[in-house]
């Protein structure tokens, strides 16, 4: 009697692994149930042939897959969306990259450990009933011309939003848009949604607009405020007094949270609003470390109201740069590189004080101090990696089609306007000594990742002109200060090509 040969049992080699990652597929049951679908065999074990066969049908289905789900963005915009919300979409099939990092950011609210997890059906249910409302801030199609990052990132906003729908104080299907600006109608949706009581101030509403990670602390105190509790409750990072909380709330518009804390610190230490807004635009907006001290210095600005606004911001980088700074010693040559060694010392002034300091002394010290930073080769030796912020570039007066980092040529009335960004401590240098300001101790900031220290140009027929140093906060992507020549403020229309920089950018104004 014959002896009946044993089936091999089929082996999930290497081979077939590879096979499945590349039909993206996760398990054996599912990839019986594809093969089934597509009248394929069920079988492992399977020769070259067969796998390319089963290749082609997976990038037909894929490419018919996508293309069925442009057609819907076109059509059925709002379905588009809600399918994406609910994470019925392939990313592979999302027709823009806009769309595919929004599909990423509700993945990752679905899984957050430090918010309330989204629940992506909710969002849905949100999405069709501000459709219903005709609320434009969602209303936009999806075609490609409208899938930019300013529409994802109010459709994250909403997202956001939606996390917190258990402190939510009146239902949504209550709410009706008063206004045809996207941007009004969101605000008022924040109001209907949050403020039990009184209107929160537009500042305020930023905290849902952004991704930055301390945003997630700034929306707990927005929440806390809305409903009603004292700011003062919120486990601010300074000591804060009730005229100061009173001042908060009526902070600018454009201030981000950190910048209305220092507002209305100042105005409650006495200052007015103009010394606010200055204060509030320097380095101390967003630290708020050894504030003992910086509250002396903000006294000290009080009872100076002769002082020129423009003189308060480098006031306060010398007194930083005196008491917080390290100094770098050389201590010895080393003769096989050829350069020098440096040993990290104590910062110069470690007690400075703000006592018995005029206004015209420490003016004068920090001239020379300005002077001092332009001639140090202290400063010229360290560098670090761009902040991933994109630069900015515009040809004025010349054909619309022409490349302007293409080498044109710039005659006539011709302007090339240049934003791009500082990344060593010897360009801050050489900045610094042109537009005579003190640049240049932001070296230690920019190494650590705080700021990002940009320089605007044009360019004319004639040469370069160098106009302004601009700070960007690399902590919530603000532009926090810009100085020209001897300190001097930007005039209407570098301000302009700023703000047009910044939208492009994705960063936030937080001057005026």
């Amino acid at each position: 009697m014959p002896i009946r040969p044993i089936p091999i049992p089929e082996q999930l080699s290497r081979d077939v692994l590879n096979h499945l990652n590349q039909l993206g597929i996760t398990n054996v049951k599912a990839y019986r149930r594809w093969c089934v679908d597509n009248g394929f065999g069920r079988g492992l074990n399977k020769n070259k042939a067969n796998r390319l066969a089963e290749l082609a049908a997976a990038r037909r289905n894929q490419g018919s897959a996508a293309d069925d789900f442009q057609r819907l963005c076109k059509r059925q915009p709002i379905k588009a969306l809600q399918a994406i919300c609910e994470g019925n979409i392939d990313p592979d099939h999302l027709p823009s990259p806009e769309l595919l990092e929004f599909s990423k950011a509700l993945t990752a609210a679905a899984r957050s450990k430090h918010e309330p997890a989204l629940n992506r059906s909710a969002l849905s249910n949100a999405l069709k009933h501000l459709s219903q409302r005709r609320a434009k801030f969602i209303g936009l199609a999806l075609a490609q011309r409208s899938s930019s990052s300013a529409n994802c990132e109010t459709l994250l906003a909403l997202a956001r939003v939606v996390q917190y729908r258990s402190q939510w104080v009146r239902p949504l299907k209550q709410w009706r848009p008063k206004s045809k600006s996207p941007r009004r109608q969101f605000e008022s949706l924040l109001q209907h949604l949050f403020a039990k009581y009184e209107p929160m101030p537009a500042f305020f509403q930023h905290v849902w607009t952004s991704n930055a990670a301390s945003m997630a602390r700034y929306r707990g105190w927005y929440l806390r405020v809305a409903g009603g509790e004292n700011l003062r409750k919120c486990h601010l990072p300074i000591p804060y007094t009730r005229r100061m909380a009173h001042w908060f709330m009526r902070s600018p518009d454009n201030f981000s949270v950190p910048q209305a804390l220092r507002f209305g610190q100042v105005i409650g230490l006495g200052g007015d609003q103009r010394l606010a807004r200055t204060i509030a635009m320097t380095r101390l907006a967003d630290n708020f470390s050894c504030d003992e001290f910086w509250v002396t210095v903000i006294r000290w600005f009080v009872n100076q109201p002769l002082l020129d606004p423009v003189q308060v911001g480098p006031i306060i980088d010398y007194i930083h740069f005196q008491r917080f700074v390290p100094e770098h010693v050389m201590v010895g040559i080393n003769r096989q590189m050829g350069d020098a060694d440096h040993a990290v010392a104590g910062p110069r002034q470690p007690n400075f004080t703000m006592r018995d300091r005029t206004a015209a002394t420490l003016v004068r010290h920090v001239n020379r101090w300005h002077q001092g930073l332009a001639y140090s080769n202290r400063q010229q030796n360290c560098t670090w990696t761009p902040s991933g912020i994109v630069a900015f570039s515009l040809l004025e007066g010349g054909e619309s089609s022409q490349d302007p980092m293409a080498g044109v040529n710039l005659e006539g009335n011709v302007k090339h306007w240049i934003i791009r960004e500082l990344l060593s401590s010897a360009a801050l240098v050489a900045e610094g000594r042109r537009l005579n300001h003190c640049v240049a101790s932001y070296a230690s900031s920019c190494r650590n990742r705080h700021s990002s220290i940009w320089t605007m140009e044009v360019e004319r027929f004639s040469g370069v002109k160098k106009l302004l140093t601009i700070e960007v906060s690399l902590r919530n992507r603000s532009v926090v200060q810009i100085r020209g020549k001897n300190n001097r403020l930007p005039d209407e229309k570098e301000v302009c090509l700023i703000r047009r920089w910044a939208a492009k950018a994705g960063l936030k104004m937080g001057i005026g």
